[in-house]
């Protein structure tokens, strides 16, 4: 591993060290991923990371309230759209709220993220199997 880097920390390596923090519990081994990869001594990355958490904190009250706001109006609405954007807002709140290190469920980390869309089809003349529900 090269030498760590010392002195000032750039703004794209705050901005990434943020964005871990606010993805929620940062790890051992996503600690000394950051470390290796900015080039800088995990008690940096520790002080980064005490920083990014510091300033979310700080603006917590702001995007829960901005977010609940943009839910609101979109639950409000009867485009299919902005209910789609309501469901969504709804359901990351659910997954990322959080008090005492709790959250209200934990996040799905095995499947895929996004909408899913099953599609079925059905032919004619065509025998159904036993126990399919069709």
């Amino acid at each position: 591993m090269p030498k760590p880097r010392r002195g000032r920390i750039p703004r794209a390596q705050e901005a990434l060290v943020a964005k871990v923090v606010a993805d929620g519990e940062v790890t051992e081994a996503q600690l000394q991923g950051l470390s290796m990869a900015l080039q800088r001594p995990e008690s940096t990355i520790k002080h980064m990371i005490q920083t990014a958490r510091r300033h979310f904190n700080e603006n917590a009250e702001h995007y829960v309230k901005t977010h609940r706001e943009v839910v609101d109006k979109a639950a409000a609405s009867e485009d299919p759209k902005a209910l789609e954007v309501a469901v969504r807002g709804s359901q990351w709140a659910i997954e990322h709220m959080s008090a005492d290190g709790e959250r209200i469920i934990d996040k799905d980390t095995k499947g895929p993220s996004g909408v899913q869309v099953f599609v079925g089809l059905k032919f004619g003349g065509m025998k159904t199997p036993e126990g399919s529900g069709s």
